[in-house]
């Protein structure tokens, strides 16, 4: 294949996908994004357009961005080999054991309370977690979006973790 063709090729993969992850946004976020990289217009022009005050753009803005950065770092990842340096505020996904981390969140007795995980983190990691609040947070927005929760995990069998099995893999 002639250089040519397939940077075509890779071009029209790309604007595919950056399309799919823009039809992921709200209406909102899609038209700043469109106004802003698009065509080019300032928050002053776009604020004028929308009504928006620019704090209110400045919020949709970044919003906006990091739902498409979380949308499309994986395939560019995949694709381009590229690992997304994206800054954190997550303490857990700034641990260099995150992948561990996620598998005990993703095992744990959902009906048992976060105690065991923060104690097992504190002890084994050194990773300081003072309420679940941030444990609940990484598992909603960071952790598992990839995997199918539907059968209890990949093999089938069941994930659960009781409290106790944490405790004793502290230890």
């Amino acid at each position: 294949m002639p250089v040519s063709a397939h940077h075509g090729k890779v071009s029209e993969e790309v604007q595919t996908r950056v399309r799919l992850a823009l039809s992921r946004l709200t209406v909102e976020e899609r038209e700043f994004i469109v106004h802003y990289y698009f065509t080019g217009k300032s928050y002053r022009q776009i604020s004028e357009l929308t009504g928006r005050t620019a704090h209110k753009l400045e919020a949709l803005h970044t919003r906006a961005v990091k739902k498409l950065q979380k949308e499309l770092s994986r395939y560019v990842s995949e694709r381009f080999g590229v690992i997304a340096a994206t800054a954190t505020r997550c303490r857990i996904c700034a641990s260099p054991v995150v992948a561990e981390i996620d598998g005990l969140i993703r095992r744990r007795n959902k009906t048992a309370t976060w105690k065991p995980i923060i104690k097992l983190l504190r002890e084994k990691y050194g990773l300081r977690i003072r309420s679940p609040q941030a444990l609940i947070a990484h598992e909603k927005y960071h952790c598992c979006s990839d995997i199918d929760v539907t059968n209890n995990g990949v093999d089938g069998g069941s994930t659960a973790v009781d409290s106790t099995a944490c405790e004793s893999a502290s230890k």
